[in-house]
């Protein structure tokens, strides 16, 4: 077939400058009409003519687009050239808002402690220090890909040893703790890191059985490391699944999905990731995924520029998903450039222009982040994919390439919030436009020059091969403003008045209001209010308002009003108070409250009137009347007056009775009463506060019926209490006369244990699940162990020393738990030393049977961990389950049962009531040197233990005890006494 070379003939074209300057009314719609039926294909001149037209009335998005780069292993590295470092670093600075470093596999480098040391708190960071202190320097948001793992991690046969070599391996279920505990400590490392991704394209998930990624697993990984993210700062960023969005060229392989398009078709396996993240995560902050716009197979279905619409497509089919309409989608690895194969292939103006194309269409698309991989380039600026500075490494390195330029144009000029705005192009195939009011991209997909004529702008450029350009332009705005509406005046007086509308809007933005008098332009404002001045008094006005934008478009004037100024003498009367209403009504008083009223000029006071009798002036809206009889009907009315000496007719009047002299009406019952901060001995009470006709006073507290104390708030605190002991609360409310309310009804608070009873007890890791375990030699680890009842080893003896404070006593040989004042030591054990601050420990109550054990040599932390027959450590506070432990009880030190042995009826003891039925009896007549009581079973089992401290009469609470025949046990120093008590 024979080429066609289309031309237009256009004769009045001919000469001049002048012509383009008058272009206007037909000719220019003739003009345009013309150009774009035509694509004039000047083959044998090597120049193709494309006509593009901004339509400024048509936002087509608003962009969310965030430069970003994603560091590789080499990427502006201190040993390098020290002035090409200082360039690039410019250069980086300048071109990017985010910048993602994967902190293991891809990364800087790993990190590489002894493979003894398995805390990643004690790793050698330094090399991602230097990497995250290089984004911080060149001003960049950080973005941490929280990826790879150790090797023992994934590998059982590795037993601890932290070896990073096999980047494609994902923990295994029972690490996966571990690796959470790992991030946690990254994000602590660097508490400047708002933006974390958990881990990277899914390496490690794929099911070969199954044939697809394991995204249940993936996701039951993340949720546990997204959840020890936010356990440090909730206010962390966190995304996923960061899944590689394969694309085939054709729908016959074994997992085609319906998204298709000139591109190919997607993997439908990767779709099913996505989906399925999004309705298990525990939560999520935006969605990541990574790859380019070539297929899997290396078959290409068209052109380089057309199949970036792959990136198009996922972003809307992720809009379509459960839980994806709304979560900001960033892809990590964009790989924008021609396709599979080394990007050398060809040359750099067709690489920049297939990446600046595609980034064309992934910002229109509404993408947040988009992150070129591999920033740094080779000596001619190529990498994976395209550099945006030159190799660091050599003499005269750190230079701009071709796609800096192109990126730094996008981050200053289509960055996040800007609007992007419709374009209509002539030749589709032949350029790429974006526009703003003020700046126009044009990106050249031909192999030959294009020239490119803005028709709305006045603008024609020439852009040479594959031409990469950022013009600058100037929105021609033919779009007039709303017309002004909701216009009104106010304020009327002989002279002016005030004028107020609702604002109009406009495509750019409304600059000024013109004001009209009777027709006439008056005055322009650029808020939404002003003054009239300087009229003639008694005359009709009739005023409207139009709306002006920057390029002088203004809109239809508003629907005009009539105003018409008062006279020379102000003879309109004010509106009539209304809503009066009386409140605080005393023996002698009463307070009044009323709606304002309204004036041509304006209200200066309102008169108060009782029982027809002017009373007194005030210039508010409420007011105290005062000096009243008692138990006494008045009328009560108000009129307002303006400066002028108008005044406005009485309100309606209303009756108020004054009170008898003696108030007998009793408060309100209190509401809502809570128990709050229970310690052993004290709880915090609240309630809502009474209401009364004259006013509340106090509030009485009864504890279990019986009156306690008196406040004059609505909260106090009750102390003094028994501990473990369970009390009825209630409130009532008094008045100044006496009267008091009904009390409230009761609520239950029962005081907390006092402390840990002297006893032998199992200590649980609550991260594990495992037992600590002691030892019959000195100095040796103490290690942890699943639960092995019959072990004595596994029973530790509290030793009370003081307050919370204990020795750990090992049930199997009587030597003791010894701690350390450094961190990361083993905990081990010791014989006794009574002076020794490594066997006293601070347990630290949490919830329940839950505690801390803290050292008192120093100021470390029991630590357990995860793995059978593991040792013990001394840690500083992590705030992690593994130095929380749940303290079993096991047996009574002094006696885990009392023998079942007659109890003599003869006994000093007077215990009382008994039998007992309300659930609390008192023990009396004990002697100096009883220690404990106790409550046991006919078979010796202890149910109760109360320690005595001296006293010579103690209450027990036994509520809770089934009936039955019970012992109380009375321990003394030398002697132990019984006796028999019986709960009904």
């Amino acid at each position: 077939m024979k080429k066609q070379r289309w031309f237009l003939l256009c004769p009045f074209l001919e000469g001049t400058k002048e012509f383009w300057n008058d272009l206007s009314g037909v000719k220019m719609k003739c003009l345009f009409l013309m150009m774009s039926f035509f694509v004039l294909n000047l083959s044998s001149y090597g120049q193709t003519t494309v006509n593009v037209n901004i339509d400024y009335s048509n936002v087509e998005s608003v962009s969310s687009y965030h430069a970003g780069v994603t560091h590789t292993q080499k990427s502006i590295d201190w040993w390098g050239n020290a002035n090409a470092i200082a360039s690039a670093k410019q250069l980086l600075s300048s071109v990017t808002y985010f910048q993602n470093q994967h902190i293991m596999g891809w990364g800087p480098g790993s990190p590489w402690p002894d493979s003894t040391v398995v805390d990643p708190a004690n790793w050698n960071w330094s090399v991602l220090d230097d990497r995250i202190n290089l984004i911080r320097d060149t001003n960049g948001e950080a973005v941490i890909t929280l990826c790879a793992c150790p090797t023992w991690m994934h590998t059982p046969s590795m037993n601890g040893q932290t070896d990073w070599s096999k980047i494609e391996e994902a923990p295994t279920p029972d690490h996966y703790d571990d690796f959470a505990h790992l991030c946690a400590e990254v994000a602590r490392r660097y508490p400047d890191v708002k933006y974390f991704q958990i881990w990277n394209e899914l390496k490690g998930f794929f099911d070969g059985n199954l044939n697809r990624w394991g995204y249940e697993t993936f996701t039951d990984m993340y949720n546990m490391v997204y959840d020890s993210l936010k356990a440090v700062n909730p206010n962390l960023r966190i995304g996923g699944p960061y899944v590689p969005m394969d694309t085939w060229s054709t729908a016959n392989i074994s997992h085609p999905s319906n998204l298709s398009g000139v591109y190919g078709v997607f993997d439908q396996r990767a779709l099913d990731v996505i989906s399925y993240w999004l309705q298990n995560k525990n939560g999520g902050d935006f969605i990541t995924v990574d790859g380019g716009n070539d297929n899997k197979d290396g078959v290409w279905n068209t052109d380089a520029f057309k199949a970036s619409q792959k990136f198009v497509d996922l972003i809307n089919w992720v809009r379509q998903q459960p839980g994806g309409s709304t979560l900001p989608v960033w892809w990590s690895e964009w790989y924008g450039w021609p396709g599979a194969g080394s990007v050398s292939s060809y040359t750099r103006e067709y690489n920049n222009a297939v990446m600046a194309s595609g980034l064309i269409k992934s910002i229109k698309a509404g993408y947040q982040n988009l992150m070129i991989w591999g920033p740094q380039g080779d000596s001619q600026g190529y990498s994976y994919p395209l550099g945006a500075w030159t190799d660091t490494e050599i003499t005269g390195g750190g230079q701009a390439t071709l796609f800096y330029d192109t990126q730094k144009g996008l981050n200053d000029n289509f960055s996040n919030g800007t609007q992007v705005y419709s374009t209509a192009v002539s030749a589709q195939d032949v350029i790429s436009v974006m526009a703003t009011n003020n700046k126009v991209m044009v990106v050249n997909q031909l192999d030959q020059q294009v020239q490119v004529a803005i028709q709305n702008t006045g603008t024609t450029v020439t852009l040479d091969n594959y031409e990469v350009r950022f013009i600058d332009v100037t929105g021609v705005d033919t779009q007039v403003p709303t017309a002004p509406t909701g216009l009104a005046a106010s304020n009327i007086t002989g002279s002016g008045f005030n004028l107020s509308w609702n604002a109009s809007t406009d495509n750019v933005g409304v600059t000024d209001y013109g004001i009209y008098i009777d027709g006439v332009w008056h005055s322009a404002v650029n808020g939404t209010s002003t003054t009239i001045s300087g009229l003639a008094d008694n005359t009709q006005y009739t005023v409207s308002v139009l709306a002006y934008d920057a390029a002088g478009n203004y809109s239809a004037q508003s629907s005009p009003i009539s105003v018409t100024t008062t006279s020379g003498v102000d003879t309109q009367v004010p509106t009539t108070p209304t809503g009066l209403a009386a409140s605080n009504i005393t023996e002698n008083s009463f307070s009044l409250s009323w709606n304002a009223s309204t004036d041509n000029v304006g209200v200066t006071d309102y008169g108060i009137y009782i029982d027809g009798v002017w009373n007194s002036a005030v210039s508010g809206t409420s007011t105290t009347i005062s000096g009243l009889a008692t138990n006494t009907q008045y009328i009560v009315s108000v009129l307002a007056y303006d400066a002028a000496g108008n005044y406005s007719p009485q309100s309606s009047p209303i009756a108020v009775t004054t009170t008898s002299g003696v108030d007998n009406q009793a408060p309100t019952t209190p509401t809502g009463v809570v128990v709050s901060n229970i310690t052993a001995s004290s709880f915090s009470l609240s309630w809502n506060a009474s209401t009364d006709n004259v006013g509340v006073t106090d509030y009485g507290i009864y504890i279990d019926g019986v009156w306690h104390s008196v406040v004059s708030g609505t909260s106090t605190t009750v102390s003094g209490l028994a501990a473990s002991t369970q009390f009825i609360v209630s409130v009532l409310a008094y008045d100044a006369a006496g009267n008091y309310s009904p009390q409230s009804s009761p609520i239950y608070a029962t005081t907390l244990a006092s402390s840990l009873a002297d006893g032998t007890y199992r200590l649980k890791c609550k991260a594990s699940g495992l037992y600590l375990n002691g030892n019959n030699v000195e100095w040796v680890s103490v290690k942890l162990a699943s639960l092995e009842e019959t072990w004595g080893s596994q029973k530790w003896d509290l030793e009370k020393v003081s307050g919370n404070v204990y020795r750990l006593k090992c049930n199997w040989d009587g030597l003791y738990m010894n701690g350390n004042q450094t961190a990361n030591t083993d905990v081990q054990m010791a014989a006794l030393h009574t002076d020794w601050g490594s066997q006293k420990w601070t347990l630290e109550h949490v919830s329940g049977t839950e505690y801390r054990l803290k050292c008192n040599w120093g100021t470390n932390y029991l630590h357990g961990t995860s793995t059978s027959w593991g040792t013990a450590t001394n840690k500083a506070y992590d705030g992690s389950n593994y130095q929380i432990w749940n303290l079993e009880f096991v047996s009574s030190t002094k006696s885990a049962k009392i023998e079942a042995l007659e109890v003599s009826d003869v006994s000093e003891l007077l215990v009382y009531p008994n039998p007992v039925k309300t659930g609390v009896v008192t023990i009396r007549n004990l002697k100096e040197d009883v220690q404990r009581i106790a409550i046991a079973n006919m078979s010796g089992s202890i149910l109760r233990t109360q320690e005595v401290n001296g006293a010579k009469e103690l209450t027990l609470n036994l509520r809770g005890v089934a009936p039955g025949m019970y012992v109380v046990v009375v321990e003394g120093e030398d002697s132990v006494e019984k006796t028999k008590l019986i709960v009904q």
